[in-house]
């Protein structure tokens, strides 16, 4: 097991990059410590998309999109950048870059991304060229240009002048320009795009808590939202009783002499609905977001359906038989799963704040 003395290295080390690099976020030291994958995945994000100018153009001219996805996708995306750029091989998987632990190879690791970033932008830099004037005769000929002084001026080879980007590796002298414009722009128009608006994880998993209040158990309401790789939602379900079940006939309780005579033997679990619920051919490479860890039933069920990755919210029951035999069944599948850590502790839905301009940016907390 590492020491905490690698971990503190590795800490310091990257600190110093952050500071290269100028990162602007806020940096979780004690999720980092801990190989929270949350911690990790903004300041990877920044490194890429927004630390280099010219290495960002060179991704989007590969068609290496890293925005607008979610933690699964970006982590497929940044590995394949890692391969096909860098032909780095990775020190972790993505199963284990994207779950809790391994701190001291996840921290080396971000610092191998943001040194070959480094390197490669210095790589990138374009001088611009700067050559003499010259005239064209009624032929098209060129000759030398008459300088001030009325005396000829001999075209030299052109000789490159400053550089387009300056000797700290971090600079654009393009986003001094950008900076003016956006103050203009600001200045003619004060109103600026909400800022708390719901990020896609929060935006699911919130949909699989909005669809569990169609459950009717009156113990447990779990829902679950499956989405593709577009983002978008492909499935929806909740527990509850099998269609054709009268779920007025059917027994609720969680315990009882017979077992019968509970809920366990009839209910049908929020994973099985939300895939039976799909609008597509298939969910295959789709991620799921559920409230609960699935039990060992419902990880059959992902399997075979052919899901991708779990997120959830809450693993309350992990020391029971099944979350254990779930567990097992996933990690041999090579379906990734991990915990969702929520920024807000509620999000509320007002059908009065429609009534009333910005006030849905009062609605999370």
């Amino acid at each position: 097991m590492l020491s905490t003395g690698d971990v503190e290295g590795g800490l310091r080390k990257l600190e110093a990059l952050l500071r290269v690099i100028k990162y602007p976020g806020y940096v979780d030291y004690n999720g980092l410590s801990k190989g929270d994958p949350s911690a990790f995945l903004p300041i990877v994000s920044f490194a890429l998309t927004s630390s280099s100018p010219p290495f960002a153009e060179q991704l989007m001219a590969a068609g290496l999109e890293l925005t607008g996805k979610t933690d699964l996708h970006f982590t497929d995306t940044l590995y394949k950048v890692l391969r096909d750029i860098f032909n780095y091989k990775p020190i972790l998987t993505r199963q284990q870059f994207l779950q809790w632990g391994f701190s001291h190879r996840k921290i080396s690791f971000i610092c191998d991304i943001i040194n070959l970033i480094l390197q490669k932008h210095s790589q990138l830099k374009k001088p611009r060229v700067k050559c003499p004037r010259s005239h064209r005769d009624d032929r098209g000929e060129t000759h030398p240009a008459l300088t001030d002084t009325g005396t000829l001026h001999d075209p030299q080879p052109c000789q490159p002048s400053v550089s387009s980007y300056s000797s700290s590796p971090m600079f654009d002298p393009s986003k001094e320009d950008l900076e003016d414009r956006l103050q203009r722009i600001t200045k003619i128009n004060t109103t600026r795009k909400r800022e708390d608006y719901l990020e896609w994880p929060e935006y699911f998993m919130a949909v699989a808590f909005l669809s569990a209040q169609r459950s009717k158990d009156p113990s447990s309401q779990v829902g679950a939202c499956i989405v593709n790789q577009e983002n978008k939602i492909v499935g929806i379900g909740y527990n509850g009783m099998p269609n054709g079940c009268d779920d007025d006939l059917l027994p609720w309780s969680r315990s009882a002499d017979n077992q019968l005579d509970t809920k366990y033997p009839y209910v049908c679990h929020a994973e099985l609905n939300a895939i039976m619920n799909k609008n597509s051919a298939d969910v295959k490479g789709c991620t799921m977001y559920v409230a609960l860890f699935p039990c060992n039933e419902c990880a059959k069920l992902i399997i075979q359906a052919g899901l991708k990755e779990v997120v959830y919210l809450s693993d309350k029951y992990h020391d029971t038989p099944q979350m254990a035999a779930s567990r097992r069944l996933l990690s041999m599948a090579g379906i990734m799963y991990r915990q969702f850590k929520p920024k807000r502790t509620e999000i509320v839905i007002d059908f009065n704040s429609i009534n009333y301009p910005g006030m849905l940016n009062c609605a999370t907390k």
